[in-house]
């Protein structure tokens, strides 16, 4: 009997044991079904809120796309026109002053003082978008760099030194310095007007340049050296990339150097009338008019595309070609009257 009521305990022990395991089983998966319920609610429901934001802040996004579109696009659109108007700036000047000294003054300040200077704007203006007007802005003050210089250097003016010395300065700083450290350092239009101020002071001080013909020679070989200058560039350009299907630099280059023929424009027209009599007693007064007629020209080009085309294409054009003609023709008669002054000037006394 014993035998059997042991049997009969340890049966009753084991099903307790099985019954209780298997009700705590059941009681922890339950937990954790809800457990997961409640998460995905709870993801659910943050999923909600975020898709909520996201709808509020649509329109918002919207507005601020709309917003910087019309600012960059408009304001690009209205600061792109590029000063290159040919307009009459050489206002009577003293006698004892040069016309060519003001017309680079003149230049200067339409580039730089009238206009804002764009090579050196950073991203939060609209005209950093800009290419064709930055590149002719750059182009124009090379020439008034160029030509400072050589006037600098030939008369030995300290205020023409100091301005060569400052247009030298870099054309793309705004407010960093273009040094790895990034420091502060001043903006490019602010060092350009410090040199307008100095060839201001060169002309208020009423300092002669003497208008003879030895001046003359140097300022004509001097031009002649500025165009060979460009017409090497352009033809360096059209021999290496004129084969390309798309040149991204070719209208930099072209209105780089329509800035500069602006400028030479301004100054060979100041020099016709600082040395007039040396050139018409040379019988040179129509050439230096073809000179500035083709000058006029080059610095008004302003096509829609500026196209590199192989000079083999019959269907696309190459405007890099149309400038290497233009400052050819204009080369070959600066040469002439530089020759025909030459000559003269050697010429034996009666």
């Amino acid at each position: 009997m014993n035998h059997y009521l042991t049997k009969l305990k340890v049966g009753v022990k084991r099903w307790w044991g099985y019954s209780v395991y298997y009700i705590v089983c059941a009681k922890n998966k339950t937990k954790n079904i809800i457990a997961e319920a409640k998460e995905f609610k709870s993801s659910k429901k943050k999923f909600k809120i975020f898709s909520s934001l996201l709808s509020r802040r649509r329109p918002l996004i919207y507005v601020m796309i709309v917003f910087l579109g019309i600012y960059y696009g408009l304001g690009a659109l209205i600061s792109s026109e590029i000063n290159n108007k040919l307009e009459d700036h050489q206002h009577e000047s003293s006698s004892a002053s040069s016309y060519a000294v003001k017309a680079l003054a003149d230049v200067l300040k339409v580039q730089v003082d009238d206009n804002a200077w764009t090579p050196a704007l950073p991203i939060i203006f609209p005209a950093a978008l800009l290419d064709n007007q930055p590149n002719f802005q750059l182009g124009a003050k090379e020439g008034v760099t160029f030509f400072i210089n050589k006037l600098a250097h030939r008369f030995k003016d300290d205020d023409l030194m100091s301005a060569a010395e400052l247009l030298e300065y870099p054309s793309d700083i705004w407010l960093f310095s273009s040094t790895k450290d990034d420091s502060l350092a001043p903006g490019s239009a602010k060092q350009y007007r410090k040199a307008l101020a100095h060839i201001r002071k060169f002309l208020k001080k009423n300092a002669v340049l003497p208008a003879n013909r030895e001046n003359l020679l140097y300022i004509l070989k001097s031009s002649d050296a500025f165009i060979s200058q460009k017409i090497d560039i352009l033809h360096k350009h059209i021999r290496e990339h004129s084969s390309e299907v798309l040149d991204f630099s070719a209208d930099d280059i072209f209105y780089k150097t329509i800035g500069s023929a602006y400028t030479l424009y301004y100054f060979l027209a100041a020099v016709t009338k600082d040395y007039q009599s040396q050139i018409l007693e040379v019988e040179q007064y129509e050439n230096m008019t073809t000179v500035l007629k083709y000058l006029a020209e080059t610095a008004e080009m302003s096509p829609l595309v500026v196209k590199n085309a192989s000079p083999n294409d019959a269907f696309e054009a190459n405007h890099l070609m149309y400038l290497g003609y233009y400052l050819s023709v204009i080369q070959s008669k600066l040469q002439q009257v530089y020759y025909q002054v030459l000559l003269f000037s050697e010429r034996p006394l009666p």
